[in-house]
């Protein structure tokens, strides 16, 4: 990923997000993570508090129901390819 500083002197992705995927999210993950604190100097994201947000933010996303949805037919469709790991080897 390249990252560029913007006008707001925060560091941020150079490309656009991808307009389907979900941009707040996204956004939300790469700023706590590539900015520093400015009373601590440690990155953002790494509090503790600021990872418990964004967690929460992305539970939220993926409960709702048409990503639940989606969500649950892919892992199916993953499931059907990978070997059925419940039968005995012989």
């Amino acid at each position: 990923m390249d990252i560029k500083k913007g006008r707001d002197k925060r560091w941020r992705q150079s490309k656009e997000l991808k307009r389907y995927w979900n941009k707040d999210i996204w956004n939300d993950i790469f700023d706590s993570l590539l900015n520093l604190d400015e009373v601590s100097g440690s990155a953002i994201g790494s509090r503790a508090s600021s990872l418990g947000c964004l967690r929460k933010k992305i539970n939220v996303y993926l409960e709702t129901d048409a990503h639940a949805q989606k969500l649950h037919k892919l892992l199916s469709r993953q499931s059907n390819l990978l070997p059925d790991n419940r039968e005995k080897i012989k």
